[in-house]
């Protein structure tokens, strides 16, 4: 099956309170201030960090997924997975599959499964 023939996948979206939002009635990645990072408004999970590295999250913890990964620079890069079929990963081109997250460009990974 395709990826323009998929079902739509709903997933709760996970949200930073204590992130700073230009508009009060929106939340943060929604209206993220000016010098903000990528994935601004979406939490951090503090038990995460290794060496540097966070992980971050959009949305909950499941079979599939949205986050992304905070290296010990402050750069950042989107994460999706799935923990179903077989294992792959696939490195997303910004040219190719691009979204828009909150008006900036965060390209689409591919999945990993762990065995």
């Amino acid at each position: 099956m395709s990826e323009e023939q998929m079902p739509p996948v709903v997933r709760e979206v996970l949200v930073d309170e204590d992130a700073v939002t230009t508009d009060p009635a929106l939340p943060a990645f929604l209206a993220p201030p000016e010098d903000a990072p990528a994935y601004h408004g979406f939490p951090v999970v503090a038990e995460s960090e290794v060496d540097g590295w966070r992980l971050g999250m959009i949305s909950g913890f499941g079979v599939e997924g949205d986050g992304y990964v905070i290296a010990p620079d402050d750069g950042r890069a989107g994460l999706l997975w799935t923990a179903e079929g077989a294992g792959y990963f696939r490195a997303g081109h910004p040219h190719s599959s691009a979204m828009k997250c909150a008006g900036r460009t965060s390209t689409r990974g591919g999945s990993s499964r762990w065995a």
